[in-house]
């Protein structure tokens, strides 16, 4: 009996998960971007993960044939579990350290807007976007983000490269 409870609570968190990393309409991506960004630097790796997307999670919308992929899809594929850790550690720390560096206070930010940026590989079912909020001194700053649609809502696989409103980088998420 307890197996059993166990396993419904495991489903019932597995599916939760799924519909919170998931939205319906291209405009709330940066809404959910905004609360990834929020008392991050509070936030573990895991913690980052959980909002943005993990291996499992990434690895079910690469191989789910409603996502609109495209080419894409092979290069998504590559990403060993490795690759896939290796770039959301790089990200998370990268935010982490430029928001140091440029003395974000988390859990003062306002959220801007989200602007968004539809790219297509023969479907229109990906976004780049760009997160903006406001730091407690006033200044603004970005995040970018990439997410896919995948049949249901769009998931984002990418969230990383903060970088102050006006800088010139020119860059993309590693």
């Amino acid at each position: 009996m307890k197996i059993i409870k166990i396993a419904v609570l495991f489903l019932m968190l597995s599916l939760l998960s799924c519909e919170k990393n998931s939205v319906s309409k291209p405009e709330d991506v940066g809404k959910k971007v905004f609360e990834v960004l929020k008392r991050i630097d509070k936030k573990t790796i895991s913690d980052y993960n959980i909002q943005v997307i993990t291996y499992n999670d990434f690895e079910d919308l690469r191989n789910n044939p409603n996502t609109k992929l495209g080419d894409y899809r092979n290069e998504l594929k590559s990403y060993t579990p490795e690759k896939f850790k290796k770039m959301t550690i790089s990200n998370f720390k990268g935010i982490k350290t430029d928001g140091t560096h440029f003395k974000i206070d988390w859990k003062k930010i306002i959220f801007l807007n989200f602007e968004l940026q539809n790219f297509e590989f023969g479907y229109p079912n990906g976004l780049l976007g760009k997160t903006y909020f406001k730091n407690s001194d006033g200044k603004e700053y970005f995040v970018k983000s990439m997410s896919f649609y995948d049949g249901k809502g769009f998931k984002t696989i990418a969230v990383g490269q903060l970088e102050r409103k006006g800088s010139t980088k020119v860059h993309w998420i590693n």
